[in-house]
């Protein structure tokens, strides 16, 4: 993550506070340091905090989808965005 400050649009931010996400910079800038799995390959990355609580939201979502539960598609796409734009390589690596 680099250190050039991020603007969220509104409703990146509204996004963030519907799932109880964090938008305070020290959250997404914080060191990595939880090692987390992409789930097919096995491949590692490290996450601060504020990414592993967004990732654990869209794998939610994920499951939830797959396992056939109606959910808002659009709502996780902008969350899966919302990491890229955030986490641009541990994205290609955990849900690319």
């Amino acid at each position: 993550m680099n250190n050039n400050t991020i603007k969220f649009t509104k409703g990146e931010t509204n996004l963030m506070a519907k799932y109880q996400l964090v938008s305070d910079q020290r959250d997404y800038t914080a060191t990595p340091y939880l090692e987390t799995f992409n789930r097919f390959s096995g491949e590692a990355v490290n996450l601060n905090q504020f990414a592993l609580k967004l990732y654990s939201k869209i794998m939610n979502l994920v499951k939830s989808y797959e396992s056939g539960v109606h959910i808002n598609v659009s709502e996780m796409d902008r969350l899966r965005y919302l990491f890229l734009k955030l986490f641009p390589k541990e994205y290609m690596i955990l849900l690319d």
